[in-house]
């Protein structure tokens, strides 16, 4: 489909010419991308809204799962206390069982 625009102020075409130039494009092709990216302006930042609403539900996911592994991660070193004091066992023995077991892998 063709756009024709009449009455458009010479130092206007100009700058345009100028800019399309810039960019290795004929005014024609300068101005058929200018107009496509106003066209698609509206679409483009609700996309960009979208994905910065996922980036934000995406970190509130992520610092969700840290609070909650700090919180495992807690809960099995008080379980891991409970077991040493109860086998009546030193950590460096259980630190030197690892060591052993990692030599043998």
């Amino acid at each position: 489909m063709e756009i024709k625009v009449r009455n458009v102020d010479a130092l206007v075409v100009k700058k345009l010419d100028a800019l399309a130039k810039k960019q290795g494009l004929s005014r024609e092709a300068f101005l058929r991308d200018k107009l496509n990216q106003l066209a698609h302006e509206g679409l483009r930042r609700k996309q960009t809204e979208r994905v910065e609403e996922l980036f934000e539900k995406n970190i509130e996911s992520l610092q969700t799962i840290l609070l909650e592994q700090n919180k495992f991660s807690e809960k099995l070193h008080a379980i891991e206390s409970v077991l040493l004091t109860a086998l009546e066992v030193d950590v460096s023995e259980i630190d030197q069982l690892f060591a052993i077991q990692k030599e043998m892998e």
